[in-house]
């Protein structure tokens, strides 16, 4: 769960009437969340899941985009990396997934497609992405 401390009900701009401030990320993903990610502006945590499924969630809506067409269904997610396009928003562009047999998979946020498929990059579950 998240918790914004100095929250009173009705006091977050844009959320659902009756907010409490907290937000529960159960229910979201079916397995073990994986990796999270803060976006740039700091209002939109991306979740990744063994159970295949990457979501963003805009935390002042208490909403979540799925962006898991384009993500193998197979794939268990161990690892992942976003970047986004300062031009769209700070809305996910490319996603980069490792999973536990050492594959990167690339995927097109916007368009829900993978780039690049079954990449192996390591002979073991890939634990850390990270692009500089």
């Amino acid at each position: 769960a998240l918790w914004q401390v100095d929250c009173e009900a009705g006091s977050v701009p844009g959320a659902s009437e009756g907010f409490d401030g907290v937000l529960t990320l159960t229910h979201v993903h079916h397995q073990y969340i994986s990796g999270l990610r803060w976006l740039p502006g700091g209002r939109q945590l991306a979740t990744a899941s063994y159970d295949s499924s990457v979501r963003v969630l805009d935390v002042p809506t208490a909403t979540f985009l799925d962006l898991s067409p384009g993500i193998r269904e197979e794939m268990d997610v161990s690892a992942m990396e976003v970047v986004t396009d300062p031009a769209a928003s700070y809305s996910p562009s490319v996603l980069y997934l490792g999973d536990s047999d050492g594959f990167l998979e690339v995927v097109d946020a916007r368009a829900g497609v993978a780039l690049r498929t079954g990449a192996a990059i390591h002979d073991k579950r890939v634990n850390t992405l990270h692009l500089c």
